[in-house]
């Protein structure tokens, strides 16, 4: 299982400076990732097929 931004859907590319695109921005840095990784998942760009990662439930 992993976790990927792509799991946090907007209705099309955030404005850059929105809250949506920095946190998605978060999530894509080594920080997000640290925290993905502690809570027991691995970010999607660390999987075999990183293209087909899901988010739980999806």
């Amino acid at each position: 299982m992993g976790v990927s931004a792509r799991g946090a859907q907007t209705a099309g590319e955030p404005p850059a400076d929105s809250i949506a695109a920095g946190f998605l921005r978060y999530l894509a840095d080594e920080v997000g990732k640290d925290v993905i990784r502690s809570k027991g998942h691995r970010p999607c760009s660390e999987l075999d097929k990183p293209l087909l990662c899901r988010p739980d439930g999806a």
